[in-house]
């Protein structure tokens, strides 16, 4: 199945949350996975823009099965990312 790689839209949100949770309750992880409001408030911060600092992948059919955020901590000096790959699309 293709996919494809494209910067996140508003409209993206709930997908990008599922995911996160999704992927991370398969992995046992789920205990810090942000709400959906809880995404939504940090893509609302001052000077955060959506379509520079998130990434999603998706396929043909429209299924989001991964998501990449990049932010800058600490001012110009620590870029950091976060992300994940739905289990049956990593490889």
């Amino acid at each position: 199945m293709t996919q494809a790689l494209r910067p996140a839209r508003w409209t993206d949100l709930n997908a990008v949350a599922k995911l996160a949770h999704d992927v991370a309750e398969r992995e046992g992880d789920s205990l810090f996975v942000l709400t959906v409001e809880e995404l939504a408030n940090e893509w609302k911060n001052e000077g955060f823009n959506i379509e520079r600092a998130v990434f999603v992948v998706e396929t043909r059919d429209g299924r989001l099965v991964g998501s990449e955020e990049f932010y800058n901590e600490g001012g110009h000096h620590k870029l950091k990312a976060n992300g994940c790959v739905h289990p049956e699309f990593r490889g």
